[in-house]
């Protein structure tokens, strides 16, 4: 009843009520019309296909025997390579030994050559970057990506640099430097938006490699910090 007096007297607002209707029944059209148009152009467009590495090693095995990585991914990237794998991403610190040289143009022997497929995979660069590497098949480098959100207490410790004694106190942080350039790496005509760990959370960071356009954003991660414990 007080509903229908309300009516009646017309303090009810048609207008509203009318424009939202009419909103959601645009976006419902819209919706009906575009998406074939993008399913059809998805379908069309080309594809390039990723073979994801895990092979679950933590910080400890890894530094204890650096070589037990290198065969563990290999062995997974073969079989990816098999199954039809355009290109293989590899985690985050994959390779702590050999360290990359500043101005390295081939992966160190033994690593991805012969692997006839190109990797993306994460490395250790002069004792000072945590760094995503983009080799081709022939083990060639076409790209590296410096870390630019270094982890506190665990790649450099606050106000290090100001008191160096901090890092003899805390002998298992190291001592890295962050990069400086939000570029994509290219592979032919591709390019990828590469993050390391954590960054792939910070929008500002983010947003800054959108700018460059990607056709893809590739995260590496290494989530064994902490080893067997709860966290």
């Amino acid at each position: 009843r007080f509903a229908w007096s309300v009516i009646n007297e017309r303090r009810f607002r048609h207008g509203p009520l009318i424009t939202a209707a009419a909103a959601v029944v645009l976006v419902l059209v819209y919706g009906y019309l575009r998406l074939p148009v993008v399913d059809s152009e998805m379908a069309g467009a080309p594809k390039l296909r990723f073979g994801i590495v895990q092979a679950n090693l933590g910080i400890r095995e890894k530094n204890d025997d650096p070589q037990k990585a290198v065969r563990l991914n290999r062995r997974l990237t073969e079989r990816l390579n098999e199954l039809g794998a355009d290109i293989a991403v590899w985690p985050e610190s994959t390779i702590t030994s050999p360290i990359l040289a500043s101005n390295a143009k081939k992966v160190p022997a033994g690593i991805t050559e012969g692997l006839g497929i190109p990797v993306i995979f994460g490395a250790i660069q002069m004792w000072l970057y945590n760094v995503a590497v983009l080799s081709d098949s022939n083990g060639d480098i076409l790209g590296i990506y410096r870390k630019q959100k270094l982890l506190m207490f665990g790649e450099y410790i606050p106000f290090g640099d100001i008191f160096p004694a901090l890092y003899e106190w805390m002998p298992y942080v190291v001592r890295m430097v962050p990069g400086d350039s939000s570029e994509p790496l290219k592979f032919g005509d591709r390019s990828f938006g590469i993050s390391i760990c954590y960054e792939d959370i910070l929008p500002r960071l983010i947003n800054r490699m959108a700018e460059y356009s990607p056709d893809v954003f590739v995260n590496l991660a290494n989530d064994n910090w902490y080893g067997r414990t709860h966290e």
